[in-house]
């Protein structure tokens, strides 16, 4: 007789023409596979139950990742903003050389216009004095 473990009470060996044949217990092999069927219905169920919760988790993500937020920084909305922000500070950067050229030319024209004045002045001197000898 051979053994089986779990299966001694069931088995039962009968002489045949073949070498030794062990045929179990018929009972006891449908309570085999009714256990197996019950334990694959149960991992059926958890599976589908972790399947149900994955699904639900990445529907709350897909939910998350369609908001406004995750809309307003996508990497073009995040290109163009940085566009914007170069723009605007290449345009005050503009303004304020046009400035600094402007006070520039400004200081050009008072310091020529103060030669010009002084120049003036000494005309008028000399034309008052009448003698370029004693205007020096």
């Amino acid at each position: 007789m051979i053994e089986f473990p779990g299966h001694a009470e069931a088995q039962e060996t009968r002489t045949c023409p073949w070498p030794l044949l062990v045929v179990l217990n018929l009972g006891t092999l449908a309570d085999e596979y009714q256990w197996l069927e019950e334990r694959r219905l149960a991992l059926d169920e958890l599976k589908a139950q972790q399947e149900h919760e994955l699904a639900s988790r990445e529907l709350d993500l897909k939910s998350k990742e369609t908001g406004w937020i995750s809309r307003l920084f996508t990497p073009l909305t995040t290109t163009v903003f940085a566009g914007i922000l170069t723009f605007a500070a290449s345009a005050v950067g503009t303004q304020s050389h046009n400035a600094l050229d402007l006070e520039r030319q400004k200081f050009e024209a008072n310091m020529q216009l103060e030669q010009r004045k002084e120049q003036h002045e000494l005309i008028l001197k000399i034309v008052s004095v009448g003698d370029e000898k004693r205007v020096s």
